[in-house]
């Protein structure tokens, strides 16, 4: 098995629950189940550690792919990490997926609309149900932002709106400063 799937030991994971633990990533929810735990998809202060070997392989092959020009697709990817040398469980890929959906650093296309924000129901159910993940294009944001830019923006919003029900995604940011602007 190691000559077969050398890179196996970075994501050694079988995800039993993948419904919720999709869920709960694109949730921002503080207290992982084991399944998310095992991912080491959070650092110590309990941000999206976008350097745990599982997102950093999804975001060097997406970055690989879109540098040649090519679309990616939710079946490719899952092709892709499921087959040698990784030999992952798709629904860690598909979690690991989500954590960068929630970070901001991918964004998926659906029949044609482009989906950002963690709380859409159509990007839940794109990365939960395996039909229709399989047909969404994925592509990965150019630009990182820096979580302190996004953290005074936050808080900004929360003073100016009064209301602390306000998630700290970009996509959520936007939104919400979108809805005052109107006002």
């Amino acid at each position: 098995w190691p000559t077969l799937y050398p890179k196996f030991d970075k994501v050694p994971v079988k995800i039993t629950n993948d419904q919720r633990a999709i869920q709960d990533v694109l949730a921002g929810t503080s207290s992982t189940s084991k399944d998310i735990q095992e991912l080491k998809l959070y650092d110590k202060a309990g941000k999206i550690n976008r350097h745990c070997p599982l997102l950093d392989s999804i975001r060097v092959h997406l970055a690989t792919k879109q540098r040649d020009g090519r679309r990616v697709l939710g079946k490719d990817l899952l092709d892709t990490f499921a087959a040698p040398p990784y030999g992952w469980d798709p629904n860690a890929v598909r979690v690991g997926l989500a954590a960068l959906v929630r970070a901001a650093a991918v964004r998926v296309i659906i029949g044609g609309k482009t989906y950002t924000n963690p709380n859409d129901r159509e990007l839940v159910d794109c990365l939960r149900v395996s039909r229709q993940f399989d047909k969404a294009e994925l592509v990965l944001e150019d630009e990182d932002i820096d979580p302190t830019v996004v953290t005074e923006v936050r808080e900004f919003l929360i003073r100016l709106t009064r209301s602390r029900k306000i998630d700290e995604t970009p996509a959520a940011l936007s939104e919400t400063a979108g809805n005052v602007a109107t006002n």
